[in-house]
């Protein structure tokens, strides 16, 4: 991980770099770090918002909900996440087009409302990051130790800090861009491969997947939760999983709109290709868990049926093990090695964008505002000015 991905995104750094270097000449300009250049184009908005959405939790816990309320449970618990990344681009557009050359949200707080708003704001905004990154990185050791023999915590977060914080350090936001949209085609490779081997496979091992007809007939014969319409896993009418997704509307609020990650990727483009961006990577996202919860779960689901108990006991399934435990059930080792990379590309791309957007935080609204809100001029050169 460290030496693949890891590598792949410094050598990727240092050529974003050397282009801005040798051809925009821009390289030591402090706003091309954190916007990078401010001409990105949709497609890359697309791909980083997308990205960025993609916390390794999604990838485990999407399928742990299937797994509990059927198919109502993703489906509602993206609905509730995804609200809010489609009205996302209503703010930000006011935001781009009355404010162009703020870098943070907060800054607009700063001019508009005053300095003791603005302090306010810079504590949630912090707390928002540090919160999310603390997620992250809990999501990321699940993930990392539950494929993994013997991995302690210090290992699986050292490695962690190396995926996304190296080339965020070397290319700042633009190499982020690039390496989103490097980790968005993966994730989506991956994730085909994971339909074709449980939707249609052909091996026999396993006679309740590998068939949307036998998994159906499997599924259906379990009684699902007491919520669900008619005790099915197989249906949208479910009491539970629509309340989970009217709680994600609240907590994805905060998220969104709290969170410096998300309006830095806006800043980066111009107005209608930011527009354009976050709409189309909302329904990337969209497609990525929905996909891997509908597969997995529903495996999982099928070979509990099959087994005629469950797989896992309450507190693995929480845990969030049954997109591991899948994986490595229909394709060996390959199959961990898979779910480590789509983990290792969503803790890349979400990681290193809370790394750009604390930092953008420190350098505009705390050290430029507060420590040293201007830049010193010696005596001499104030006479010539005055001359």
């Amino acid at each position: 991980m460290i030496l693949g991905f890891g590598g792949f995104s410094i050598i990727l750094a240092l050529i974003h770099n050397a282009v801005r270097k040798h051809i925009f000449h821009d390289e030591h300009n402090l706003d091309t770090t954190f916007d990078a250049g401010g001409n990105v184009s949709l497609s890359l908005t697309a791909v980083t918002v997308a990205s960025q959405l993609i916390w390794p939790g999604d990838i485990l816990h999407s399928a742990t909900l299937t797994a509990k309320n059927g198919i109502a449970g993703p489906f509602w618990y993206a609905v509730g996440i995804i609200f809010n990344i489609f009205i996302f681009p209503v703010f930000s557009v006011q935001f781009k087009t009355r404010a162009p050359g703020a870098k943070t949200y907060l800054q607009v707080i700063h001019a508009r409302f005053g300095r003791n708003a603005h302090i306010v704001f810079c504590c949630f905004a912090l707390v928002t990051n540090l919160v999310i990154t603390i997620g992250i990185l809990l999501a990321g050791r699940a993930t990392i130790q539950s494929l993994t023999r013997d991995a302690s915590d210090e290992f699986t977060l050292l490695t962690m800090a190396v995926l996304f914080g190296s080339y965020s350090l070397i290319g700042g936001l633009g190499t982020t861009f690039y390496v989103s949209y490097f980790n968005a085609c993966l994730v989506f490779v991956l994730l085909i491969v994971f339909v074709v081997k449980i939707w249609h496979n052909t091996d026999e091992e396993y006679s309740a997947i590998g068939n949307v007809e036998r998994m159906y007939t499997a599924i259906s014969c379990i009684k699902g939760p007491e919520e669900n319409y008619d005790n099915s896993y197989l249906t949208f009418r479910s009491g539970v999983a629509f309340l989970f997704g009217v709680i994600e509307v609240f907590v994805s609020s905060a998220v969104t709109y709290c969170d410096q990650a998300s309006w830095q990727s806006r800043i980066a483009a111009k107005p209608i290709q930011g527009v354009y961006g976050f709409l189309l990577g909302g329904l990337m996202w969209f497609a990525i868990p929905s996909t891997m919860a509908t597969t997995t779960g529903l495996a999982y689901l099928a070979l509990s049926a099959e087994n005629k108990t469950n797989l896992l006991t309450r507190g693995q399934i929480d845990e969030g093990l049954v997109t591991p435990l899948i994986a490595e059930t229909v394709l060996g080792s390959a199959g961990g090695i898979l779910v480590l990379t789509m983990g290792a590309m969503a803790l890349m791309s979400t990681g290193s964008g809370e790394v750009m957007a604390m930092s953008s935080i420190i350098v505009y609204d705390i050290y430029q505002t507060y420590i040293r809100p201007f830049r010193w001029v010696t005596t001499s050169r104030l006479r010539l000015i005055g001359n």
